[in-house]
């Protein structure tokens, strides 16, 4: 049933968890990020608008501005996003 619905259906939101993208760590998870763009670039092959909505934001500037661990206050969520 769910792929007759899938092939009627012309725009795709997918929410993806930060926990899906990151690893142990909280660092991004390459691999597992690599597999969505794979599956995503064939549903867009397949005539499909896809929209990915995700709290990955934080743990991608994360690394990049240096915090160690999890932020914790709404101002270091919010530059790391």
């Amino acid at each position: 049933m769910r792929s007759s619905i899938l092939k009627k259906v012309k725009r795709l939101v997918v929410k993806i968890g930060s926990r899906v993208l990151t690893d142990e760590d909280h660092d991004l998870n390459t691999t597992i990020i690599g597999g969505i763009a794979l599956q995503v670039a064939a549903a867009r092959l397949a005539g499909k608008e896809v929209v990915i909505v995700t709290s990955g934001a934080i743990a991608a500037g994360r690394n990049t501005l240096g915090i160690q661990g999890r932020p914790r206050t709404i101002p270091e969520k919010q530059a790391a996003a």
